[in-house]
């Protein structure tokens, strides 16, 4: 009687325990196509033009997926600096917590605490949420945005430029200093 009792209890837990671990298709325990084909840590990449450096791009860590879209991963961070052509000099810094580029519609977006610092103005537009559409040679927010420098303080609902921070417009201002 307890030889059976044993053995009823033991094919229990196996079917438990076989039913919470497994997943709905019989065999699969996870998905390879949702992996990253590569992954690069201490990722800096130097962008040029005729020997000149134009951008320098670091990410703590970097998830290469072969997606159709060619996406990218920063989940820990990513540092951009843009460089003027004939000085040399860094024009434009932009940090995030975490980003996303889809290289295929070449379309990046960047996550919490964003932040870009315009060198040329000395001012300082913060965000959650920024786009570059680099097909549309454009940068963009739609979350709420503040821009500062010594003299001034405009919060928005997010804003406009060009990919050179040039004409930086904040939408909806509800607060000028």
């Amino acid at each position: 009687m307890i030889s059976k009792m044993k053995k009823y209890l033991f094919f229990v837990m196996i079917v438990a325990f076989s039913l919470s671990c497994g997943s709905k298709k019989a065999g699969v325990y996870f998905d390879a196509s949702s992996m990253p084909v590569q992954t690069v840590h201490e990722a800096k990449t130097m962008f040029t033009d005729r020997g000149e450096l134009q951008m320098l791009l670091e990410q703590p860590v970097l998830h290469n997926y072969d997606d159709e879209d060619k996406t990218q991963i920063s989940p820990r961070g990513i540092e951009l600096s843009f460089y003027d052509k004939e000085t040399h000099k860094q024009q434009v810094y932009l940090r995030a917590d975490s980003a996303v580029n889809s290289q295929a519609s070449k379309l990046m977006r960047f996550y919490k605490n964003v932040v870009i610092y315009d060198y040329r103005r000395n001012d300082t537009i913060r965000t959650e949420t920024l786009y570059w559409d680099q097909n549309k040679r454009k940068i963009y927010s739609n979350t709420r945005t503040v821009q500062s420098s010594a003299t001034m303080l405009v919060k928005g609902t997010g804003f406009d430029a060009d990919e050179q921070m040039n004409n930086v417009e904040i939408r909806n201002p509800d607060f000028s200093f």
